[in-house]
């Protein structure tokens, strides 16, 4: 029995040993977005409307309001580890440019129509300024100087990643002179890229500098009765301070 139970508490000590030399880090972070014009499809059963608006330009309003900001949490088995995942939250917000003209095509309030005009005569605000607050999990590689003291001496490391995304958007706006809005829901998915570098200054904090693109699906229900449908191209600069954990 002797030579089992030291066995088990070998590979138990042997485990717990390599959990404590695993590397997690946190990162806050701010920065500005950039969504590129896409379709807006709006639906309103209680007004029979049906239309899809395009090339809906969107602003991104970064420090109006509540600021753009982020919280990334990331894991790596050893401090001189390449591969690792993080997990990110992203607030940002995009508004409606409601007083450029916009190619309309459907239906609106039971009369069929094919035409441009500012999408205000229809729309008359639009605003997802509370967040688009994406949600990623993602998988990422680093570049680090592995000769140095603890892989980070020398100051910059480098790293990108890919990952799937999820939405959870606030909207409000007035739609055919209706007030709209939508609490806090999930509301689509899509991917996202990213990649960039940090200055580490001691072991335990860093710089970080960093540019991602995310594409993905926004279906969002309003109250009352109304369904907007986009697409999302969004760029987005940030730089954050980040802290280690060993």
């Amino acid at each position: 029995m002797r030579r089992p139970i030291a066995i088990v508490l070998c590979v138990f000590l042997v485990g717990t040993c390599e959990e404590a030399r695993a590397e997690w880090a946190l990162t806050l972070y701010t920065g500005s977005s950039w969504t590129r014009d896409s379709n807006l499809r709006v639906r309103q059963s209680a007004s029979d409307s049906d239309a899809t608006f395009g090339d809906v330009h969107w602003e991104a309003r970064p420090f109006e309001d509540s600021p753009y900001y982020g919280l990334r949490v990331a894991y790596y088995p050893s401090a001189a580890a390449r591969l690792g995942g993080t997990f990110d939250f992203t607030h940002y917000k995009m508004y409606a440019q409601t007083d450029r003209a916009t190619s309309v095509s459907g239906r609106w309030n039971g009369v069929p129509l094919n035409e441009r005009a500012p999408l205000a005569n229809r729309v008359q605000a639009l605003e997802i300024s509370h967040g688009v607050n994406l949600a990623a999990l993602n998988a990422a590689y680093r570049w680090t100087d592995a000769d140095s003291v603890g892989g980070f001496a020398r100051g910059w490391s480098t790293h990108a990643g890919v990952g799937l995304v999820g939405y959870w958007p606030h909207a409000e706006g007035t739609i055919n002179d209706v007030s709209v809005g939508a609490d806090y829901r999930y509301a689509g998915s899509g991917v996202q890229i990213f990649g960039g570098g940090e200055y580490r200054l001691n072991r335990r904090f860093g710089v970080l500098i960093e540019a991602k693109a995310e594409a993905g699906k926004l279906d969002i229900d309003l109250v009352p009765q109304t369904r907007i449908v986009t697409h999302t191209r969004t760029l987005h600069a940030l730089a954050g301070v980040t802290l280690h954990l060993q």
